[in-house]
């Protein structure tokens, strides 16, 4: 290290002679002085040669006295009439002890050396201004210089951002240099406004080549404007060597604060049964120095749904509970709503899932409204029984309504749905034909469900039959073997406007296929025959909507067989279902007519049982 700062201090010493002291050749001379720092780098003596030719000299540090140790030596020559300082540096520094005595030999060549012991033996231009011999001599002073004990300060960070209202931290580390050891005093300056600053401590002690962390803590207040602030800080030290000080800049930037709130929905996604509800928690938080009230409010829940919170129009951070209650007819879905948050100009929401479900249950289904069975015949249909929303008791499938001499068996019954029961009605010869309404229950799990089956119990069909013209004429005639008959039951059917209603249409001894067709209907009135054709002997069922006129008619059923028709009739009454309608008078000779035609069926029938067995 080179020689940058004079270390040396004036070290009291009597004057043995007038401002000067001469010493020869052989007679080397030595300044005492004792050190004031720990270390020596460099030695500067002052020379001034007198002589007319160079004069070579020698200088050498010693420990304790002219013939201790020599810690520091160097020979250098001076020219004629020169004049200055002269260095001797250290390699490295020179371990010494402050206060102890060390002594600098100046030794010359040849020659007498004068080395002025005090001040104002010289002037300013480093001339001898007293003593003697004044033209032969070396004149010389001393500086000694060393390390100045110091410090070192940094901030980890450097530069600290901090929002209105908050707090941020920085450390300050203080390192010794150059063998420091003691206590560093520290201070803060800073403009106003300026954030408050604070350390952990104001008097750090540090060893000698140790370190200090001392905590900054940055407290900036709300009201504090926005923008970049410096924050001064000092360290000073100080020993027999004098004082040092140092400062370090911590900058300080300022954000306006964050003003927001969060929103959150806890579950996500939840299941509901219609008719019921179900809550989620939504948690309003808190962000930054936000201090107004917010406000909740749900969308896209739709028709059916109806929505309440716990608490509402609050300052957060607060909790409120959501609970979505459904109808009972809501439809089954899942949906998406949003809780919408708002307040202090910020709108914030959050996306929940809502899964509507039914409650457990079962249906049933019948793959036939009506069943048409002669006598002494049977006839099937089926129940489906179907379960739903995890039902799984067992269902117990009845009948009800069942015609006397009529029984039902069940292909299934009494498992969990789903499954399916075939029914199998037996109509024995001693039921009565016409129409029975079959009730269908099933229960299970403390639920009923219900059905019915139009039940057409048709008589046996009869060897002769009775053939009607469209003028209402009745002829009798015995029927070879080969020809057929046809028969309607029941033969009348009221109905009221719009309505449906059916009739079993019984064709029996038919070689051939029979085709079916109806008249003698409004226009308005519609018909189907279920099959549309009959083979041989059979039965079709007759479906029969009702118009909007009212009235009494009657209708021919038209049977077609191979160039051979048949014809039945039957008495269709529509109600009007605003106000009834009024029956119409019917003549007496139209009675009459009617009284001869069944007469006569009942005799060709009569007829035909004798031919054909009953």
């Amino acid at each position: 290290m080179s020689a940058q700062q004079d270390q040396f201090r004036q070290i009291n010493i009597s004057c043995t002679s007038a401002g000067a002291e001469v010493v020869s050749t052989n007679n080397p001379i030595g300044q005492t002085f004792r050190p004031v720092v720990g270390t020596i780098t460099a030695i500067a003596v002052y020379l001034e040669s007198r002589w007319g030719s160079p004069v070579p000299f020698a200088v050498t540090l010693h420990e304790g006295s002219i013939n201790g140790p020599s810690l520091l030596s160097k020979t250098m020559t001076i020219g004629p009439g020169n004049k200055g300082w002269f260095y001797v540096n250290s390699s490295v520094p020179i371990q010494v002890d402050p206060g102890s005595t060390y002594v600098i030999e100046v030794r010359a060549g040849f020659g007498n050396v004068v080395w002025h012991m005090c001040d104002n033996a010289y002037d300013e231009g480093q001339r001898i201004k007293s003593g003697s011999p004044v033209s032969d001599s070396l004149d010389f002073m001393i500086r000694v210089y060393g390390l100045v004990p110091d410090i070192s300060l940094s901030l980890n960070p450097e530069n600290l951002t901090v929002q209105q209202g908050e707090a941020a931290q920085a450390t300050l580390q203080i390192e010794s240099l150059q063998g420091f050891e003691g206590d560093v005093q520290l201070s803060m300056t800073a403009l106003s406004p300026s954030p408050s600053v604070s350390l952990s401590t104001l008097t750090a002690h540090l060893e000698s080549g140790g370190t200090a962390q001392v905590t900054v803590t940055v407290q900036v207040p709300e009201s504090l404007a926005p923008g970049n602030y410096s924050i001064s800080i000092g360290a000073a030290i100080s020993g027999p060597w004098g004082s040092k000080s140092k400062t370090i800049t911590l900058l300080v930037g300022v954000k306006e604060s964050l003003k927001d709130f969060t929103v959150s929905l806890s579950p996500l996604s939840a299941k509901v049964q219609r008719g019921g509800s179900v809550t989620f928690t939504v948690d309003v938080g808190k962000v930054g120095n936000f201090d107004a009230p917010v406000s909740l409010r749900v969308m896209g829940l739709g028709s059916g749904f109806q929505y309440s919170f716990s608490q509402n129009s609050l300052k957060p951070p607060f909790t409120s509970t959501l609970r979505i209650t459904t109808s009972p007819n809501v439809p089954l879905s899942t949906l998406q709503f949003t809780v919408v948050a708002e307040g202090g100009g910020k709108v914030h929401n959050v996306t929940g899932s809502l899964e509507v479900s039914e409650e457990p249950g079962f249906t049933i289904s019948l793959d036939k409204s009506e069943l048409l069975v002669t006598q002494g015949g049977n006839g099937t249909f089926t129940i489906s029984v179907n379960g739903y929303g995890g039902f799984t008791q067992p269902i117990t499938l009845a009948l009800s309504n069942l015609c006397n001499g009529c029984s039902a068996s069940f292909s299934a019954n009494g498992l969990p749905p789903s499954y399916q029961s075939v029914v199998t009605i037996v109509v024995s010869d001693k039921a009565s034909p016409g129409n029975y309404t079959l009730g269908v229950t099933a229960s299970g799990g403390g639920l009923t469900r219900s059905g019915t089956v139009r039940l057409v119990v048709m008589g046996r069909p009869t060897n002769t039959t009775t053939e009607v013209s469209t003028e209402t004429s009745t002829t009798e005639t015995t029927q070879p073997a080969t020809q057929f008959s046809i028969t309607v039951n029941p033969s009348s059917l009221n109905l009221k406007t719009g309505e449906s209603g059916s009739l079993a249409v019984m064709v029996a001894g038919a070689e051939g296929v029979v085709t079916l067709d109806v008249s003698g209907l409004p226009d308005d009135v519609r018909y189907s025959f279920n099959p549309p054709t009959v083979q041989g002997t059979g039965a079709s069922s007759l479906l029969i909507t009702a118009g909007d006129t009212p009235g009494t008619f009657t209708g021919v059923i038209t049977a077609r067989s191979d160039g051979t028709s048949r014809t039945a009739t039957f008495q269709l009454t529509i109600e009007d279902k605003e106000g009834g309608f009024e029956i119409p008078l019917i003549p007496v000779a139209g009675v009459a007519i009617l009284l001869v035609i069944a007469l006569l069926a009942l005799t060709l029938i009569r007829r035909r049982r004798r031919v054909f067995g009953s």
